[in-house]
Parts: C-alpha cells; sequence; structure tokens
C-alpha cells in the first residue's frame, strides 16, 4: 500500500487501490497513473496481463462485463467518477489509447481501452457519439469511426452478478452500491488493508451524486472510519466474538496484540507452534 496522502488523493486513484488490491495477488498488474508517454499526460488505470494468455479463474469472477471478454494484455481504463460522460472524456480515452500504443510500440490487439463511469451516462449524449448497441447489459460501443474501439462500461448498469459487484462498489446509485456490497458479503469479502476498508464503508453510506460532487476520497474514508467505530461500539461482546479473528485483528501491531496478555500464556502458545 502506498502513503495514505498519496493513495486517496483522486477518486480514481482510490479505485485504482481497490483493484490492485484484488489483482494483484491473482497475478495481474494494476498500475495506476501510468504514464503513457516519457512525460505526463497519464491514463487513470493499467491493467496488465502478466503471464497467462487467458484470464485465470479467479481473476475472471472478479472482472465485469465487457472487462472479462477482452483478450488485449493491456486494459487502459478511464475512470469517471464525479464527472458526467463528455466529449472531454472521449477525447482523453482516444489520446492515452494513441500514445499509449505508440509509446510502447503496441498494437491494436494488444491494448483496450475502455471509459468506465460511475453515473449512467445521459441517452443523448450516447447518442450523439454513437453508444448505441449494448454488447452486455451497461457495457455500450460506438458506430463512431473513432471511438468504435473503446467501450463505455456504465456501472450502474451493469448486471447484478457477482463478477461485476467489485466494480459496481463505485457506482453513484446507493441502491446499486448496497446491492453489490451485500452481494460480496454473502460470498466473503477478500481481507483489505486500512483504509482502503473504510473508504469502502464510507462508499456505503453516500447517498448520491451530490455527496460524490462534494467530498473528497480522504473525507469518505473518515466518514467510514466514524462508521465503524459507532457500529463497533454498538455490538454486544458475542457478536465481536463472531467476527473472524483476521478481520478483528487486520492493522493491529503484533506488540498490541499482545497487550494484556500474561507473558506465561505466550510463551505457552508460542510451544504449541513449534
Amino acid at each position: 500500500m502506498t502513503d495514505n496522502k498519496n493513495t486517496f488523493n483522486s477518486w480514481h486513484r482510490a479505485f485504482a487501490e481497490l483493484l490492485r488490491e484484488l489483482f494483484t495477488p491473482l497475478n495481474l498488474a494494476v498500475f495506476p497513473e501510468l504514464p503513457v508517454m516519457a512525460k505526463p499526460p497519464q491514463v487513470d488505470i493499467l491493467f496488465f496481463r502478466r503471464e497467462q494468455a487467458v484470464w485465470t479463474t479467479e481473476q475472471f469472477e472478479r472482472l465485469p462485463d465487457g472487462i472479462r471478454q477482452c483478450k488485449a494484455a493491456y486494459i487502459l481504463l478511464e475512470f469517471k467518477y464525479t464527472e458526467s460522460v463528455n466529449k472531454e472524456a472521449f477525447v482523453q480515452a482516444l489520446t492515452y489509447d494513441y500514445l499509449y500504443k505508440r509509446h510502447q510500440k503496441l498494437t491494436d490487439k494488444q491494448v483496450q481501452t475502455f471509459i468506465v463511469s460511475a453515473k449512467k451516462p445521459h441517452p443523448s449524449t450516447r447518442k450523439k457519439w454513437g453508444y448505441e448497441t449494448a454488447v452486455y447489459q451497461g457495457v455500450y460501443k460506438s458506430h463512431n469511426e473513432l471511438l468504435k474501439r473503446i467501450p463505455l462500461i456504465s456501472l450502474n448498469e451493469l448486471d447484478r452478478k457477482r463478477h461485476n459487484a467489485y466494480f459496481k462498489l463505485f457506482a453513484s446509485h446507493k441502491v446499486e452500491r448496497e446491492n453489490a456490497f451485500k452481494m460480496l458479503e454473502r460470498e466473503g469479502l477478500p481481507l483489505i488493508p486500512e483504509p482502503l476498508e473504510s473508504l469502502l464503508s464510507g462508499l456505503r453510506l453516500l447517498r448520491g451524486e451530490q455527496d460524490m460532487r462534494e467530498l473528497t476520497p480522504k473525507e469518505v474514508m473518515e466518514l467510514g472510519r466514524k462508521w465503524g467505530k459507532h457500529y463497533l461500539s454498538r455490538l454486544s461482546a458475542e457478536d465481536i466474538a463472531a467476527i473472524p479473528t483476521e478481520k478483528r485483528l487486520a492493522g493491529i501491531p503484533s506488540k498490541e496484540r499482545l497487550a494484556g496478555i500474561p507473558s506465561k500464556e505466550i510463551r505457552a502458545y508460542l510451544r504449541t507452534l513449534k
């Protein structure tokens, strides 16, 4: 994990950190704010398929529609969280796509760029830029000659299936985020470090697009941290005991974990590990 101050300075960076925690253990490299040439501009997020020619089962289970069907080795994501999809977003995506391939000497088949929008793009905007064909629910392709290779993913519109849930945690509609959280909770969220866990807790509390525009990732993270303390303060001892040990102890230094335990008991426990 990188330093807090640098990790959550923007929404696309926060989104990238979630993807990095999810996919790095699965042998997928995820690079936030990757330069597309020797000097800026920078693309929001890069997925790099490290070794295998196809997605592994574990990767496939966490990738959303549109991306999971992609065969390119390099996947660029232009992520729009508080901003609506507009002309600037399409120009940026086209520019990054072109410059990255040229700078890295890669072909069209090796690189695939997506625009990922937390908000539902307005139908008139989609129509204006040729995004009228839904390949999968919430995944649009354009018949515009310039944009036909840049699919558009609308997080609010993605099907409510588990493989879409991780991305839908960043959808603008609260009902979509909550559905994704509940789906993942039923099947078990992977352990993720603080402060990312606080950020996700804060996202769960956001009411809608107004909160998205007014709050920074750092403020949402603090909201989630305070909510977590309030929630835990209302739990009974039995409820707390039911929380998996690794979740309760995550992020707590070893010295603090052992505080209050008699040294005799610690030595006895250590002997059982030998």
